[in-house]
C-alpha cells in the first residue's frame, strides 16, 4: 500500500533538515508544499476516501474539503498555501517570473497543518 503519510513525513523532514541548515530556497519551499499535499492525501487514505482523482489532484482546497467541512475554522491555511503554488510546478522548474514567496510564512503555514492533523482533528 502507498503510504502518502509517511512520504510527506519524509519530505517535511527533508525540508526541515535544509531549513535548519540555513537553506531558504524554491527546493525547500517544495519539499514543504509537497508535504502538505501528501499529508492531506494521507488522511484521505487512511479514513478510505482517496478516490484516483483525489490521489491525481494537486489541489489543497479540494483536498481539504474531502477531509472536512468547508467551515472548518482551520481552512485558512490550505487558502494561504494554494495560490503559492496550485500545480506543485513553481518550485519544480526555473521561471522567468519574479519570486515573491515567503518560506518562512510557508513552514509556519505547514508545520501548523501537521499540528491539527497530528491533533486528530
Amino acid at each position: 500500500m502507498n503510504d502518502f503519510r509517511q512520504l510527506a513525513r519524509e519530505y517535511r523532514n527533508a525540508a526541515d533538515l535544509l531549513y535548519d541548515r540555513g537553506e531558504r530556497s524554491r527546493p525547500v519551499a517544495f519539499c514543504y508544499i509537497q508535504s502538505a499535499e501528501l499529508l492531506l492525501k494521507g488522511w484521505l487514505q487512511q479514513q478510505g476516501l482517496l478516490s484516483e482523482s483525489l490521489r491525481k489532484t494537486h489541489d489543497l482546497i479540494v483536498l481539504w474539503d474531502s477531509l472536512f467541512d468547508r467551515s472548518a475554522n482551520e481552512r485558512y491555511l490550505v487558502e494561504i498555501l494554494s495560490p503559492i503554488d496550485p500545480k506543485t510546478t513553481r518550485f519544480r522548474y526555473p521561471s522567468t517570473h519574479p519570486d515573491r514567496w515567503n518560506l518562512e510564512e510557508i513552514r509556519r503555514v505547514v508545520l501548523s497543518l501537521y499540528q491539527i492533523m497530528e491533533d486528530g482533528r
